[in-house]
């Protein structure tokens, strides 16, 4: 379009240009330029009808992605929401196994389910979307009924391995000694280089979902086990505390009357003292008048013996004892007829100077603490108990504690007193512990490591804390069985102890439990792999005797506890969550 537009331009500037004899026909150079004029109106009507015609074929893709997306929504959020759905239709499918504990394998079909108890609709392109209800599958199919074929499972053989133990038995395959599940039909060597062992079937059956070990391999493998024993529950609870003064055994001295400091005998902090022992020397005024006063009351009721003098006589020796003057200081008064110039403060405690606030010559003033004394032949340990082992801690219980100087030595007490609130910010509860401390052993401000014995009163099953699989929603115990069998057990646990578990359900008083190596029957050390392993059917080609093609009888699932249903590796359940 702009080369027919400089075009024009160049005829329209030649226009004028044109030799003589032209100029008579004026008519030839607007022909001419209505000509180019109407060139470029048609170019510019094509190059418009070009732009609407790609921005229409934008629209319409645009509109066919998300219709596309909308058809689509449906399946890939039943596939994104797979996990969730799976749960109810595993827990509706454990049920109905549990239901029917003699129900076989999962047959699909109108025919083979006719008269059976329906378990769940399938896709019948896909057997892992199920529904609890009749309807369409992500394809539009009608969903398949599935229920149990009516046939009971059996048995899986037992499998041996180990020289000794095939001998004169048909060998379905050779293993590693150290990882059970590397096999090979024909002898060689491992991964790490031992020599495969063979593997044949026993004449026994055993229950799906255990493993057989030779001797010689579970000796490689360092497979220990414990016995499950009744016990009492003794729960030690162990905590780190402090050493702190017997507050029921901490004094104050301070003074009644304002004074001087005319003479200290204990002039130094930490020095002992026993009871009625002299800590200072005060000199006041006050002092000095109200003993002449209690003189002349005494002189004058000696005289007169008169109710009245005895009277004001025991009013003076009264405002002594307020000030803390003794008995016999104040018969000494009265025998000497002397006025003293000092009043003596002693220690109403033996124990030692903890604090010493007061100087000689200081002057002091009614209240002012002038010394604290600890007696600190008992002494309190502050611990801090964690909230899960509060309920454990009682008043009265036995309490040893040891010194980090000191580890070999030991002190008992007991717990005195459990405070009745919760740190904000250590969330844990304080308690404090009663110890005798006659050697001065225990000294305020000093860290211990303090051990409450818990005895709870009753007896349990027991099991080595190491024989449990924690993994987070399951506890597993692998328990041994007779010729090298290992079944995989879940268990209910209750009070952890010291190195030992409570046991409430799943297993019983004799049973086996593996203490060591139970990793190493699941060699990828994962309790995951190890249910898959175990559980699940397996994946390879029949043989002739109805194992795959190591010669294992396909396992039962974990959470089938019937053996009545089979549920492929990875399938999933598209089931809307069930509705409380």
């Amino acid at each position: 379009m702009s080369d027919e537009t400089t075009r024009a331009d160049e005829l329209a500037e030649q226009v004028p240009s044109a030799p003589a004899e032209t100029a008579l026909e004026p008519a030839a150079p607007e022909a001419a330029r209505s000509g180019i004029e109407a060139k470029h109106q048609r170019a510019f009507a094509s190059d418009r009808w070009s732009r609407i015609a790609g921005g229409v074929w934008i629209t319409l893709a645009l509109l066919g992605t998300l219709a596309a997306g909308v058809f689509l929504s449906k399946p890939i959020l039943g596939l994104l929401h797979g996990e969730k759905a799976e749960a109810p239709a595993a827990a509706s499918a454990g049920a109905d196994a549990k239901s029917g504990a003699s129900g076989g394998d999962i047959v699909t079909g109108k025919q083979a389910c006719e008269g059976k108890k329906i378990v769940w609709y399938q896709a019948p392109m896909d057997a892992n979307y199920r529904s609890p209800k009749p309807g369409k599958s992500p394809m539009g199919m009608d969903l398949v009924p599935a229920c149990h074929s009516g046939k009971a499972k059996k048995k899986q053989r037992q499998i041996l391995t180990g020289k000794q133990a095939c001998e004169g038995k048909k060998i379905v395959w050779y293993q590693a000694p150290m990882d059970a599940n590397f096999k090979s039909p024909k002898p060689g060597k491992s991964p790490m280089g031992m020599d495969l062992v063979p593997a044949c079937k026993g004449d026994k059956e055993v229950a799906a979902g255990g493993i057989t070990v030779d001797s010689r391999v579970r000796q490689e493998m360092g497979i220990t086990t414990s016995p499950v024993e009744k016990g009492e529950l003794v729960k030690t609870i162990r905590a780190v505390g402090y050493v702190d003064y017997d507050e029921r055994r901490l004094s104050i001295i301070n003074t009644k009357i304002d004074g001087w400091v005319d003479h200290l005998y204990v002039d130094y902090t930490g020095k002992k003292v026993k009871r009625g022992a002299p800590l200072l020397a005060l000199y006041s005024p006050e002092l000095v008048s109200s003993q002449q006063d209690l003189l002349i009351a005494a002189q004058q009721y000696k005289q007169s013996q008169s109710p009245r003098d005895q009277i004001l006589m025991k009013a003076a020796e009264q405002r002594f004892r307020y000030w803390d003057f003794s008995q016999r200081e104040l018969e000494h008064i009265e025998k000497t007829g002397k006025v003293r110039r000092n009043l003596v403060l002693s220690a109403p405690r033996a124990g030692v100077v903890v604090e010493k606030k007061t100087f000689k010559g200081a002057h002091v003033k009614a209240g002012d603490e002038l010394f604290r004394i600890a007696d600190l032949s008992r002494v309190w340990v502050y611990v801090h108990v964690y909230e899960m082992d509060v309920p454990f801690v009682k008043v009265g219980q036995k309490v040893t504690i040891t010194l980090s100087y000191d580890p070999g030595h030991t002190l008992e007490g007991k717990v005195d007193y459990i405070f009745p609130w919760v740190g904000d910010k250590s969330r844990d509860v304080k308690a404090r512990l009663a110890f005798k401390n006659p050697n001065g052993a225990l000294k305020p401000g000093m860290y211990v490591n303090a051990d409450v014995q818990a005895d709870l009163g009753k007896q349990a099953l027991l099991v080595p804390d190491s024989a449990v699989i924690r993994t987070g929603t399951r506890n597993v115990v692998f328990v041994a069985g007779k010729d090298g069998t290992f079944m995989l057990r879940d268990v209910k646990l209750g009070v952890d102890l010291d190195d030992k578990v409570e046991v409430l359900d799943g297993v019983k008083e004799g049973d086996k439990v593996v203490t060591d190596g139970q990793f190493m029957l699941d060699s990828e050390s994962s309790l995951k792999e190890a249910s898959k392993k175990f559980e699940k059917p397996a994946t390879a080609e029949k043989d002739e005797t109805g194992g795959d093609q190591n010669g294992a009888a396909p396992a039962s699932s974990a959470g089938d506890k019937s053996g009545s249903m089979k549920m492929p590796r990875g399938a999933k359940t598209h089931m809307p969550a069930k509705k409380h």
